[in-house]
Protein backbone atom coordinates (compact mmCIF):
# COMPACT_ATOMS: atom_id res chain seq x y z
CA UNK A 1 0.00 0.00 0.00
CA UNK A 2 1.40 3.42 -0.96
CA UNK A 3 2.13 5.47 2.14
CA UNK A 4 1.50 8.94 1.02
CA UNK A 5 1.75 11.74 3.58
CA UNK A 6 -1.19 14.10 3.20
CA UNK A 7 -3.63 16.08 5.24
CA UNK A 8 -4.98 12.73 6.41
CA UNK A 9 -2.02 12.41 8.75
CA UNK A 10 -2.54 15.89 10.09
CA UNK A 11 -6.12 15.04 10.95
CA UNK A 12 -4.79 11.96 12.71
CA UNK A 13 -2.75 14.31 14.89
CA UNK A 14 -5.85 16.42 15.43
CA UNK A 15 -7.73 13.34 16.57
CA UNK A 16 -5.00 12.63 19.10
CA UNK A 17 -5.34 16.17 20.42
CA UNK A 18 -9.06 15.66 20.82
CA UNK A 19 -8.58 12.44 22.76
CA UNK A 20 -5.97 13.90 25.08
CA UNK A 21 -7.62 17.18 26.01
CA UNK A 22 -11.26 16.76 25.06
CA UNK A 23 -12.53 16.64 28.63
CA UNK A 24 -10.44 19.62 29.67
CA UNK A 25 -11.51 21.60 26.61
CA UNK A 26 -15.18 20.87 27.25
CA UNK A 27 -14.85 22.00 30.86
CA UNK A 28 -13.18 25.21 29.80
CA UNK A 29 -15.95 26.15 27.44
CA UNK A 30 -18.81 25.01 29.63
CA UNK A 31 -17.44 27.21 32.41
CA UNK A 32 -16.50 30.39 30.55
CA UNK A 33 -15.91 32.43 33.67
CA UNK A 34 -13.03 30.13 34.64
CA UNK A 35 -11.19 30.49 31.30
CA UNK A 36 -7.74 32.01 31.68
CA UNK A 37 -7.23 34.66 29.01
CA UNK A 38 -3.53 35.09 29.73
CA UNK A 39 -1.61 33.39 26.96
CA UNK A 40 0.76 30.59 27.89
CA UNK A 41 4.37 30.75 26.75
CA UNK A 42 5.33 29.55 23.25
CA UNK A 43 7.90 27.27 24.90
CA UNK A 44 5.15 25.30 26.67
CA UNK A 45 3.18 24.98 23.43
CA UNK A 46 6.33 23.79 21.66
CA UNK A 47 6.97 21.14 24.30
CA UNK A 48 3.40 19.86 24.15
CA UNK A 49 3.24 19.69 20.35
CA UNK A 50 6.63 17.96 20.16
CA UNK A 51 5.34 15.18 22.39
CA UNK A 52 2.11 15.02 20.40
CA UNK A 53 3.82 14.63 17.02
CA UNK A 54 6.22 12.03 18.42
CA UNK A 55 3.38 9.97 19.89
CA UNK A 56 1.69 10.00 16.47
CA UNK A 57 4.75 8.45 14.82
CA UNK A 58 6.47 11.55 13.45
CA UNK A 59 10.18 12.26 13.86
CA UNK A 60 10.49 15.96 14.67
CA UNK A 61 13.37 17.73 12.93
CA UNK A 62 12.45 21.23 14.06
CA UNK A 63 9.43 23.00 15.53
CA UNK A 64 8.95 26.72 16.09
CA UNK A 65 6.03 28.39 17.85
CA UNK A 66 5.26 32.10 18.01
CA UNK A 67 2.36 33.84 19.72
CA UNK A 68 0.38 35.97 17.26
CA UNK A 69 -2.08 37.46 19.71
CA UNK A 70 -5.47 36.66 21.15
CA UNK A 71 -9.02 36.97 19.94
CA UNK A 72 -12.17 36.45 22.06
CA UNK A 73 -10.43 34.54 24.85
CA UNK A 74 -8.42 32.42 22.40
CA UNK A 75 -4.65 32.73 22.13
CA UNK A 76 -3.41 31.98 18.63
CA UNK A 77 0.02 30.61 17.77
CA UNK A 78 1.81 30.18 14.47
CA UNK A 79 3.40 26.73 14.47
CA UNK A 80 5.92 25.64 11.83
CA UNK A 81 7.06 22.04 12.05
CA UNK A 82 9.56 20.04 10.04
CA UNK A 83 8.95 16.35 10.60
CA UNK A 84 10.00 13.10 9.00
CA UNK A 85 8.01 10.02 8.08
CA UNK A 86 8.79 7.20 5.65
CA UNK A 87 12.25 8.68 4.97
CA UNK A 88 10.77 11.93 3.69
CA UNK A 89 10.81 15.35 5.38
CA UNK A 90 7.61 17.42 5.46
CA UNK A 91 6.75 20.95 6.45
CA UNK A 92 3.54 21.80 8.29
CA UNK A 93 2.29 25.33 8.92
CA UNK A 94 -0.63 25.67 11.35
CA UNK A 95 -2.54 28.22 13.35
CA UNK A 96 -3.12 26.62 16.75
CA UNK A 97 -5.65 27.92 19.32
CA UNK A 98 -4.76 27.75 23.02
CA UNK A 99 -6.87 28.56 26.07
CA UNK A 100 -4.98 29.04 29.29
CA UNK A 101 -2.56 26.14 29.58
CA UNK A 102 -4.42 23.93 27.11
CA UNK A 103 -4.08 23.39 23.38
CA UNK A 104 -7.59 22.85 22.06
CA UNK A 105 -9.10 21.10 19.08
CA UNK A 106 -12.51 22.70 19.03
CA UNK A 107 -14.35 25.06 21.30
CA UNK A 108 -17.23 27.49 21.31
CA UNK A 109 -16.97 31.20 20.71
CA UNK A 110 -18.96 32.22 23.79
CA UNK A 111 -19.95 35.60 22.42
CA UNK A 112 -21.26 34.38 19.07
CA UNK A 113 -21.99 30.74 19.99
CA UNK A 114 -20.10 29.46 16.94
CA UNK A 115 -17.49 26.68 16.62
CA UNK A 116 -13.80 27.48 16.58
CA UNK A 117 -11.92 25.07 14.33
CA UNK A 118 -8.25 24.21 14.20
CA UNK A 119 -7.17 25.48 10.79
CA UNK A 120 -4.75 23.52 8.66
CA UNK A 121 -3.42 26.21 6.37
CA UNK A 122 -0.73 24.33 4.56
CA UNK A 123 0.89 20.92 4.41
CA UNK A 124 3.60 20.35 1.89
CA UNK A 125 6.31 17.78 1.46
CA UNK A 126 9.91 18.85 1.10
CA UNK A 127 12.15 17.32 -1.55
CA UNK A 128 15.85 17.11 -0.70
CA UNK A 129 17.66 16.70 -4.03
CA UNK A 130 20.82 14.76 -4.69
CA UNK A 131 22.54 16.68 -7.47
CA UNK A 132 24.22 15.13 -10.50
CA UNK A 133 25.11 16.57 -13.88
CA UNK A 134 22.42 14.48 -15.59
CA UNK A 135 19.67 13.34 -13.18
CA UNK A 136 18.25 9.82 -13.42
CA UNK A 137 14.47 9.72 -13.14
CA UNK A 138 12.81 6.40 -12.32
CA UNK A 139 9.11 6.23 -13.13
CA UNK A 140 7.31 3.30 -11.53
CA UNK A 141 4.09 2.54 -13.37
CA UNK A 142 1.74 -0.02 -14.87
CA UNK A 143 1.34 0.20 -18.63
CA UNK A 144 -2.48 0.33 -18.57
CA UNK A 145 -2.95 2.27 -15.33
CA UNK A 146 -4.82 5.49 -16.22
CA UNK A 147 -2.85 7.46 -13.63
CA UNK A 148 0.49 5.98 -14.64
CA UNK A 149 -0.08 6.58 -18.34
CA UNK A 150 -1.05 10.22 -17.77
CA UNK A 151 1.99 10.72 -15.56
CA UNK A 152 4.21 9.27 -18.27
CA UNK A 153 2.72 11.61 -20.87
CA UNK A 154 3.32 14.64 -18.63
CA UNK A 155 6.86 13.60 -17.83
CA UNK A 156 7.61 12.77 -21.45
CA UNK A 157 6.52 16.24 -22.60
CA UNK A 158 8.90 17.81 -20.09
CA UNK A 159 11.69 15.47 -21.14
CA UNK A 160 11.14 16.12 -24.86
CA UNK A 161 11.47 19.87 -24.39
CA UNK A 162 14.48 19.85 -22.06
CA UNK A 163 16.49 16.60 -22.52
CA UNK A 164 18.73 17.30 -19.50
CA UNK A 165 17.80 14.12 -17.62
CA UNK A 166 17.25 10.42 -18.28
CA UNK A 167 14.11 8.38 -17.63
CA UNK A 168 13.95 4.71 -16.71
CA UNK A 169 10.45 3.20 -16.82
CA UNK A 170 10.03 0.42 -14.24
CA UNK A 171 6.88 -1.69 -14.42
CA UNK A 172 5.24 -2.99 -11.26
CA UNK A 173 4.73 -6.76 -11.13
CA UNK A 174 4.05 -9.20 -8.30
CA UNK A 175 4.16 -12.92 -7.59
CA UNK A 176 2.62 -12.73 -4.11
CA UNK A 177 -0.84 -13.78 -3.00
CA UNK A 178 -1.73 -15.57 -6.23
CA UNK A 179 -2.20 -19.22 -7.31
CA UNK A 180 1.03 -21.20 -7.63
CA UNK A 181 -0.39 -23.75 -10.04
CA UNK A 182 0.91 -23.32 -13.58
CA UNK A 183 -2.44 -24.18 -15.15
CA UNK A 184 -4.47 -21.71 -13.10
CA UNK A 185 -1.76 -19.08 -13.46
CA UNK A 186 -2.32 -18.90 -17.21
CA UNK A 187 -5.75 -17.39 -16.55
CA UNK A 188 -4.43 -14.42 -14.56
CA UNK A 189 -0.76 -13.97 -15.29
CA UNK A 190 2.49 -15.50 -16.50
CA UNK A 191 4.24 -18.56 -15.07
CA UNK A 192 8.01 -18.26 -14.83
CA UNK A 193 10.57 -20.28 -12.87
CA UNK A 194 8.03 -21.76 -10.46
CA UNK A 195 6.15 -18.52 -9.77
CA UNK A 196 2.98 -16.91 -11.07
CA UNK A 197 3.57 -13.25 -11.91
CA UNK A 198 0.69 -10.80 -12.29
CA UNK A 199 -0.07 -7.14 -12.80
CA UNK A 200 -2.95 -5.18 -11.28
CA UNK A 201 -4.87 -4.70 -14.54
CA UNK A 202 -4.62 -8.27 -15.75
CA UNK A 203 -2.53 -10.67 -17.77
CA UNK A 204 -2.55 -8.50 -20.89
CA UNK A 205 -1.08 -5.57 -18.97
CA UNK A 206 1.70 -7.81 -17.67
CA UNK A 207 2.55 -8.97 -21.20
CA UNK A 208 2.63 -5.37 -22.40
CA UNK A 209 4.84 -4.46 -19.43
CA UNK A 210 7.28 -7.24 -20.34
CA UNK A 211 7.50 -6.23 -23.99
CA UNK A 212 7.87 -2.51 -23.28
CA UNK A 213 10.57 -3.02 -20.67
CA UNK A 214 12.52 -5.31 -22.99
CA UNK A 215 12.27 -2.69 -25.75
CA UNK A 216 13.63 -0.12 -23.30
CA UNK A 217 16.52 -2.38 -22.29
CA UNK A 218 17.46 -3.31 -25.86
CA UNK A 219 16.88 -0.02 -27.68
CA UNK A 220 16.86 2.75 -25.07
CA UNK A 221 14.33 5.26 -23.85
CA UNK A 222 13.72 7.16 -27.09
CA UNK A 223 12.65 4.02 -28.96
CA UNK A 224 10.61 2.84 -25.99
CA UNK A 225 8.82 6.19 -25.66
CA UNK A 226 8.04 6.35 -29.37
CA UNK A 227 6.33 2.94 -29.23
CA UNK A 228 4.57 3.58 -25.93
CA UNK A 229 3.30 7.05 -26.89
CA UNK A 230 1.93 5.73 -30.18
CA UNK A 231 0.20 2.90 -28.34
CA UNK A 232 -1.36 5.33 -25.84
CA UNK A 233 -2.60 7.54 -28.68
CA UNK A 234 -4.24 4.54 -30.37
CA UNK A 235 -5.71 3.41 -27.07
CA UNK A 236 -7.41 6.79 -26.54
CA UNK A 237 -9.26 6.36 -29.82
CA UNK A 238 -10.61 2.94 -28.84
CA UNK A 239 -12.75 3.21 -25.73
CA UNK A 240 -14.75 0.44 -24.07
CA UNK A 241 -12.74 -2.47 -25.39
CA UNK A 242 -11.57 -5.59 -23.57
CA UNK A 243 -8.04 -6.21 -22.35
CA UNK A 244 -7.66 -8.88 -25.03
CA UNK A 245 -8.55 -6.29 -27.66
CA UNK A 246 -6.12 -3.83 -26.07
CA UNK A 247 -3.36 -6.40 -26.38
CA UNK A 248 -4.22 -6.88 -30.06
CA UNK A 249 -3.96 -3.10 -30.55
CA UNK A 250 -0.57 -3.17 -28.90
CA UNK A 251 0.65 -5.94 -31.20
CA UNK A 252 -0.53 -3.93 -34.21
CA UNK A 253 1.40 -0.86 -33.03
CA UNK A 254 4.54 -2.95 -32.62
CA UNK A 255 4.13 -4.41 -36.09
CA UNK A 256 3.67 -0.95 -37.61
CA UNK A 257 6.90 0.16 -35.92
CA UNK A 258 8.74 -2.87 -37.30
CA UNK A 259 8.93 -5.02 -34.17
CA UNK A 260 7.94 -8.66 -33.71
CA UNK A 261 6.33 -9.06 -30.30
CA UNK A 262 7.80 -12.55 -29.82
CA UNK A 263 11.30 -11.06 -29.85
CA UNK A 264 10.51 -9.06 -26.72
CA UNK A 265 8.61 -11.55 -24.56
CA UNK A 266 11.70 -12.34 -22.49
CA UNK A 267 10.26 -13.45 -19.14
CA UNK A 268 13.62 -13.45 -17.37
CA UNK A 269 13.11 -9.79 -16.45
CA UNK A 270 10.16 -10.65 -14.16
CA UNK A 271 12.15 -11.41 -10.97
CA UNK A 272 14.13 -8.19 -11.48
CA UNK A 273 10.99 -6.10 -11.92
CA UNK A 274 9.39 -7.61 -8.84
CA UNK A 275 12.55 -7.09 -6.81
CA UNK A 276 12.69 -3.43 -7.85
CA UNK A 277 9.02 -2.70 -7.18
CA UNK A 278 6.70 -4.76 -4.99
CA UNK A 279 9.45 -6.29 -2.86
CA UNK A 280 10.66 -2.74 -2.14
CA UNK A 281 7.18 -1.65 -1.14
CA UNK A 282 6.38 0.10 -4.44
CA UNK A 283 2.88 -1.03 -5.39
CA UNK A 284 1.16 2.13 -6.67
CA UNK A 285 1.33 3.79 -10.07
CA UNK A 286 2.78 6.35 -10.63
CA UNK A 287 5.73 6.86 -8.27
CA UNK A 288 8.77 8.94 -9.22
CA UNK A 289 12.33 8.92 -7.91
CA UNK A 290 15.08 11.33 -8.96
CA UNK A 291 18.63 10.17 -8.27
CA UNK A 292 17.12 7.57 -5.93
CA UNK A 293 15.26 10.20 -3.88
CA UNK A 294 11.50 9.83 -3.86
CA UNK A 295 9.53 12.78 -5.22
CA UNK A 296 6.68 13.41 -2.74
CA UNK A 297 4.47 15.24 -5.24
CA UNK A 298 1.63 13.93 -7.37
CA UNK A 299 2.64 14.37 -11.03
CA UNK A 300 -0.99 14.76 -12.08
CA UNK A 301 -1.94 17.33 -9.43
CA UNK A 302 1.39 19.11 -9.01
CA UNK A 303 3.40 18.68 -12.23
CA UNK A 304 5.32 21.93 -11.70
CA UNK A 305 6.63 20.64 -8.37
CA UNK A 306 7.73 17.39 -10.00
CA UNK A 307 9.55 19.35 -12.69
CA UNK A 308 11.08 21.50 -9.96
CA UNK A 309 12.37 18.41 -8.17
CA UNK A 310 14.07 17.22 -11.36
CA UNK A 311 15.49 20.68 -12.05
CA UNK A 312 16.80 20.90 -8.49
CA UNK A 313 18.67 17.62 -9.01
CA UNK A 314 21.01 18.83 -11.74
CA UNK A 315 24.28 20.70 -11.35
CA UNK A 316 23.84 22.39 -14.73
CA UNK A 317 21.88 25.48 -15.69
CA UNK A 318 18.64 24.61 -17.49
CA UNK A 319 16.90 27.74 -18.85
CA UNK A 320 13.63 25.89 -19.55
CA UNK A 321 13.22 25.01 -15.88
CA UNK A 322 11.90 28.45 -14.95
CA UNK A 323 9.13 28.17 -17.53
CA UNK A 324 8.02 24.72 -16.41
CA UNK A 325 8.22 25.35 -12.68
CA UNK A 326 6.41 28.67 -12.78
CA UNK A 327 9.33 30.71 -11.44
Amino acid sequence: MNKKISEHYMYLVIAVIAAVIGVIGAKLFLEPHNVHVQCTSPEKVTKFLSKLYTSAGYTIKNISVSNVGSDKNICWYDVTTYFEMANTTYKSILKVPVVGEYVILRGIDIENDTPLELKVEKLEALFKPVKTERPKVKLYLMSLCPFGTRAFEELYKFYSNTKFFDIEPIFIVSSTGIPLNETTCKEVGVWYNGKCYTSLHGKEELLIDIVLYNIYRKHGFDTFSKVYMKFLDVLKKNNNITYVQIYDLFKNVLSEEGYNIDDYLDLSILPELEQNTVLKGITASPIIYVNDVRVPYNPLQEPAKVYGAICASTTTEVPECDRYTGK
